[in-house]
């Protein structure tokens, strides 16, 4: 039987036997439950290594003995990462194996005992039963350039969160020492201010060298681009700064966040020339990049998140994957609020959401329907989120019908999501 066919209930044999497999980092837990009469076996814990994957499988096969079973049908969380090497055992053992979602494992313990009682013995039979109903989370597997871009786009998002913790590790020893410098040179993640603390550290060192000096450097670390005026203003400042003197400690403190914000920096720019390069292959970038606002890190977050867009039947299924699906609470004459269910990849989301603010600007293409709207006394986020809805579509039916975006084919006054377009180039 295909694996596709285990999509829902209906489709399982009788003569299945439901396994649930709770994942822990060192020690993984399974029970099995029996599809025709319910029966359920003990918790059986092995290690996370090949030793204990080759003890599950025996396992396996005595419970299949033991309820006579035919198919073996596995059930797992996505924990961490810690599922992984399991999922790849198992698979290439040839068994099939499904992924639960976390969320459901949580919300459905009530249900086995009354009890929100947590402990592995439990949760396994709770994967396991939502896998015999067909409670599992859609797997698609995307091609290896796919799988690229999704690691290349997680390394970029921690090494920004790091350069962004130095960042502000910077600001807090810049508030001590040179209190004024940002408001003059507000971007402290510039080459420019990070090479001018290196050779200017405190104030002191700015008055000491002199104006002159002062300036030439500026000029030169920031290729010609720095502001005359601006120049004055950072050395009179420094001149007549109220901060507090630094000695031989905070000299090597400065150096130290300096290098580790550096290090961060370099290394962010370069996993983000890789993501470009690894972009290029993938048919659906050019697509998505015919469109204003969305640009490599965007669409490295759509091909992460979603996969190839064309496996998807409807653009609902799209929203639904991302969290941007509509839901509301209704009951008798009560109708509540249209929400999002904030399902999903959360990263997506929020470039989407920036995306979205670029075609909220006047010119753009959703600016019309945003002014709308805004007029109609909808609030503004809810407005941006609606438009934010719109990309996500579009970005859907470009990818379906292999076309890129026309500018000018959307100024024409179609109402259309689908604002194409150009037969993308082979």
């Amino acid at each position: 039987m295909s694996k596709k066919s285990f999509n829902n209930k209906v489709n399982y044999p009788a003569s299945s036997m439901f396994v649930g497999i709770d994942i822990a980092k060192e020690r993984h837990c399974a029970r099995a439950i029996d599809g025709k009469s319910g029966k359920e076996t003990k918790a059986f814990f092995f290690g996370n290594d090949r030793n204990g994957f080759e003890e599950l499988r025996q396992q396996l096969g005595i419970w299949l003995n033991q309820f006579k079973c035919a198919v073996t049908v596995i059930g797992m969380e996505p924990t961490a990462g810690y599922w992984k090497p399991l999922w790849k055992y198992l698979e290439e053992s040839g068994f099939d194996v499904r992924v639960v979602s976390s969320l459901k494992v949580k919300r459905s313990k009530d249900l086995k005992d009354n009890s929100p009682l947590k402990s592995d013995a439990k949760d396994c039979l709770l994967i396991a039963k939502l896998v015999q109903d067909g409670n599992i989370l859609d797997i698609r597997k995307g091609n290896k350039e796919a799988e690229e871009v999704k690691t290349l786009l997680r390394l970029a998002e921690d090494l920004d969160k790091t350069a962004g913790v130095y960042c502000n590790r910077l600001e807090y020893f810049l508030s001590v020492h040179f209190p004024e410098l940002s408001t003059i040179l507000s971007d402290l993640k510039s080459v420019t201010v990070r090479k001018l603390l290196k050779k200017y550290p405190f104030p002191q060192d700015m008055v000491c060298a002199g104006y002159k000096a002062v300036l030439d450097y500026l000029m030169e670390v920031s290729n010609g681009r720095i502001n005359v005026v601006k120049a004055q203003n950072l050395y009179d400042t420094a001149c007549k700064s109220v901060a507090v003197a630094g000695g031989e400690t905070e000299l090597f403190q400065l150096n130290a966040i300096l290098d580790m914000l550096e290090a961060a920096l370099s290394r962010l720019s370069l996993v983000k020339k890789s993501l470009e390069e690894k972009l290029k292959d993938i048919e659906d970038y050019e697509i998505f990049k015919s469109v204003k606002g969305i640009g490599v890190m965007t669409s490295a977050a759509v091909i992460a998140a979603l996969g190839d867009l064309r496996k998807y039947n409807s653009n609902r299924q799209v929203l639904k994957k991302v969290g941007l699906n509509l839901y509301r609470f209704s009951s008798g004459k009560h109708r509540g609020v249209d929400r999002i269910s904030r399902r999903g990849m959360a990263l997506l989301r929020r470039y989407l959401f920036m995306a979205a603010l670029i075609n909220c600007r006047p010119g753009s293409i959703f600016y019309e329907k945003y002014r709308s709207m805004i007029d109609r006394g909808v609030a503004k986020k809810k407005a941006i989120i609606a438009v934010m809805r719109k990309l996500l579509k579009l970005l859907h039916a470009l990818s379906r019908d292999g076309r890129k975006f026309d500018a000018d084919y959307a100024s024409s006054g179609s109402k259309s999501d689908v604002i194409v377009i150009k037969r993308a180039a082979a």
